[in-house]
């Protein structure tokens, strides 16, 4: 299955994280009501969304771990992606890599 999601448009002054946040937990939601087992997530909103990339990877990392917590029968893996290195060092920080 693909999950689509949008993710908000990174603004000065909103709760960038607690949307962002949001996003993750209804593509995790979704994902597991259709019986997916692994899901891989991008770093949602760090593109053309203009979230900082480091920001958006720490929250969508704190966010997974936190739902990985919460439903730990619902899925067996969780891939964090990031399509270049730097992301990808950005996803690591906030799971002590």
């Amino acid at each position: 299955w693909i999950i689509h999601v949008v993710g908000p448009r990174y603004r000065i002054g909103q709760d960038n994280p607690g949307l962002l946040s949001q996003a993750v937990t209804a593509a995790l939601d979704a994902a597991a009501s259709h019986g997916a087992r692994t899901v891989a997530m991008p770093a949602i909103s760090a593109g053309i969304f203009g979230y900082p990339p480091e920001q958006a990877a720490e929250t969508i990392a704190t966010t997974c771990r936190g739902w990985i917590t919460a439903h730990p029968e619902d899925l067996d893996e969780v891939i964090l992606v990031g399509f270049d290195t730097i992301t990808c060092r950005h996803f690591e920080s906030p799971l002590g890599g």
